[in-house]
């Protein structure tokens, strides 16, 4: 984990750069110290095709627990979780999908790997 000063001084900092989505909040809980926080998750990539698509969640953006600085491992509570299907709902519905907040597909990363 980053010391508290260089994590300070980076969060500061993000302002400086280029946004590719809008900012989009969700109330997520570290598994690591347990505590609730809400974050700037970036856009939200649920793969549709996954037999369990809560599973294998992905965000675009950065963040780190607001109490423990863990960068990794995140529940959602039962609500993100009941967004994500009304958003979906809405987006089968919907002629022309425009919310950035939410892709459905698969992200990839650079060697090919994708979240499980």
């Amino acid at each position: 984990m980053l010391p508290s000063r260089h994590a300070a001084e980076a969060y500061r900092k993000m302002a400086l750069f280029e946004r590719h989505h809008p900012e989009n909040f969700a109330m997520l809980i570290c598994t690591n110290c347990g505590r609730k926080g809400k974050y700037d998750i970036g856009a939200l990539v649920v793969n549709p095709h996954n037999p369990d698509p809560f599973s294998s969640l992905q965000c675009t953006g950065y963040f780190r627990c607001k109490h423990c600085n863990a960068a990794g491992g995140w529940d959602m509570p039962p609500l993100v979780g009941m967004q994500i299907i009304g958003l979906a709902f809405m987006r089968g519905s919907a002629a022309e999908w425009t919310d950035d907040r939410v892709i459905f597909g698969s992200a990839p990363l650079y060697d090919g790997y994708e979240g499980k």
